[in-house]
C-alpha cells in the first residue's frame, strides 16, 4: 500500500525491461512515487499470470507471481541477485502454505534449501551436491530425523533419475534397517516377478512374433534389456498414440519433450493451458515415456507418441 504518497504510472509498450534485466514483449507498467522513485514494476506473462517486481531499499528485490488474480508465490532476491527465500500460497492467494529458505556456498552456489510448512515447522532439507566443475550432480532430501528420503541425480544440469528411500519414523537414535521384501512363489526382491519384456507383451497383444534384433550402438541398458529397441525396429514406437500424464507439468523449453507434445494440455491448479513444470518430476516421467533423442542419448520408451 502506498497511500501516503502520490503515485504515477508509466506503461512501456512493445519491448520492456524488468528490474532484473529480463526482456519481455508484453506491456510493462512502472509505478513511481512523487519523487520519481520506482516502487513497483508489473507485467503480464500470459493473459492470466502477472509478475510484480518490487525493489527494496537495501538493493534486494521481491518478485511476486499472481495466477488468475491470486498470489501464487513470492521470491526474495538479494542485491546480488541470489534467491534467498520463496513463499508458496494456498489457492486462496492469502494463506502461506510453505516457506523455503536458501543457503549458499562460498562459491555462490546453492548449498541447500530448507522447507517449512504453513505453521513454520521444519519439513525437510534439500542439499545440492556439485561435480568438480561446479555443475549440479545430485539433490539429497533429508527429513526431520536426518534420514535421507530421496536422491535426485542430474546429468549436465538435467534431472536424470531419482531414487527413493522409505521414510524412517522410528527413534532417530536407532540405526535404520531397510525392510526386507517378502518372498512369494516365483518372486524375488530384485526384479519382482521378472523384468519387463516388450517382445512378450507385443507378441501377446498382436498375435505376431516380434523378433529380437541386434541392439543399436550406444543403446541404454534399460532400453535393450526391456527390448524397447526391438519394438521400435518392428515399427512400434507409440506413433498415433496419445499418452496422458497427470504430474507437475513438463519443461516447455526441452525440445526432447515438446517435439510431439499434444495441444490438449491443461493446468488444473491455475485453470490455464500453461503446463510449464515447476518441480521437475513431471518432466522426468515424461522423458521416460516420450523423450526424443536430441543428441544426448536419452530417449523415451514410446518416443513416437
Amino acid at each position: 500500500m502506498f497511500s501516503s504518497t502520490t503515485l504515477t504510472t508509466k506503461t512501456i509498450t512493445a519491448t520492456g525491461y524488468t528490474l532484473s534485466g529480463l526482456i519481455y514483449g508484453t506491456k510493462v507498467t512502472n509505478i513511481y512515487n512523487s519523487a520519481g522513485v520506482l516502487l513497483e514494476q508489473d507485467f503480464f506473462a500470459t493473459s492470466s499470470s502477472m509478475y510484480k517486481y518490487i525493489p527494496m531499499a537495501d538493493g534486494s528485490e521481491e518478485r511476486q507471481l499472481y495466477l488468475s488474480g491470486r498470489e501464487y508465490s513470492v521470491d526474495t532476491y538479494s542485491a546480488t541477485n541470489k534467491l534467498l527465500s520463496t513463499k508458496l500460497f494456498a489457492t486462496d492467494g492469502v494463506t502461506v502454505k510453505e516457506t523455503d529458505i536458501f543457503h549458499y556456498t562460498s562459491k555462490g552456489l546453492i548449498d541447500d534449501k530448507v522447507r517449512y510448512d504453513a505453521a513454520g515447522k521444519y519439513i525437510e532439507k534439500i542439499a545440492d551436491v556439485y561435480n568438480s566443475n561446479n555443475t549440479l550432480n545430485k539433490l539429497v532430501h533429508t527429513d526431520v530425523t536426518g534420514h535421507v528420503t530421496q536422491m535426485d541425480y542430474y546429468n549436465n544440469g538435467v534431472l536424470d533419475h531419482t531414487t527413493m528411500n522409505p521414510v524412517f519414523t522410528g527413534d532417530p537414535m536407532t540405526p535404520y534397517v531397510p525392510v526386507v521384501a517378502p518372498v512369494f512363489a516365483g518372486w524375488s526382491g530384485i526384479d519382482g516377478y521378472g523384468n519387463i519384456n516388450i517382445l512378450k507383451a507385443l507378441s501377446s497383444e498382436t498375435g505376431k512374433t516380434v523378433v529380437d534384433v541386434p541392439a543399436p550402438a550406444k543403446s541404454g541398458w534399460g532400453i535393450t534389456s526391456a527390448h524397447f529397441d526391438d519394438a521400435w525396429a518392428a515399427g512400434y514406437n507409440g506413433k498415433g498414440i496419445v499418452i496422458a500424464e497427470i504430474d507437475t507439468g513438463i519443461d516447455l523449453k526441452n525440445v526432447a519433450l515438446t517435439t510431439n507434445l499434444s495441444k490438449w494440455n491443461w493446468n488444473f491448479l491455475t485453470g490455464t493451458a500453461n503446463v510449464q513444470d515447476d518441480n521437475g518430476h513431471g518432466s522426468f516421467v515424461a522423458g521416460e515415456m516420450i523423450a526424443k533423442d536430441v543428441g544426448n542419448g536419452i530417449v523415451g520408451a514410446a518416443n513416437g507418441a
